[in-house]
C-alpha cells in the first residue's frame, strides 16, 4: 500500500488578492476544481476565482499534524 503525501496549500485570488488555505492529496487538481474547471472546489472560493498557488508546504504522511 502506498503513503499518503499531504500538501498544505496557500491559493490568492487573482481578482481580488484574498487568500485561501487548504490541504490536499493533489494540488494541482484541488487548484482545478477551485478554478471551478473540475467538480468538487469549496464553496468559499467561487467568488474569487481565478486563483493561483503562492506557496506549497509538504509532504507529509498524514493530514493530522
Amino acid at each position: 500500500m502506498a503513503a499518503s503525501r499531504w500538501y498544505v496549500y496557500v491559493l490568492q485570488s487573482q481578482r481580488f488578492g484574498r487568500t485561501y488555505v487548504g490541504i490536499a492529496l493533489d494540488v494541482a487538481t484541488r487548484l482545478r476544481q477551485h478554478n471551478g474547471e473540475q467538480p468538487g472546489g469549496a464553496k468559499s472560493t467561487r467568488v474569487g476565482r481565478p486563483w493561483s498557488v503562492m506557496v506549497v508546504h509538504g509532504p507529509f504522511r498524514t493530514r493530522a499534524r
